[in-house]
C-alpha cells in the first residue's frame, strides 16, 4: 500500500477502533549457540523442485 492509501484508510477508522487494533506476530526462538545452517539461493531451490 502506498503512504497515501494508508493515510486514507486511517482517516476512515474512528480513533476508538484504531486504538484497539493490535498486531500479533508468531516468532520462533533462535538458538544462537548452534552454528548457522548453510543457506541456499532461490535459484537452487527452484531447480530442486522442478
Amino acid at each position: 500500500m502506498s503512504p497515501k492509501q494508508i493515510q486514507t484508510y486511517r482517516q476512515r477508522i474512528s480513533g476508538t477502533i484504531y486504538d484497539r487494533i493490535d498486531v500479533w506476530l508468531a516468532l520462533e526462538v533462535v538458538d544462537l549457540t548452534e552454528p548457522l545452517k548453510q543457506l541456499e539461493c532461490s535459484e537452487t531451490i527452484i531447480k530442486q523442485k522442478m
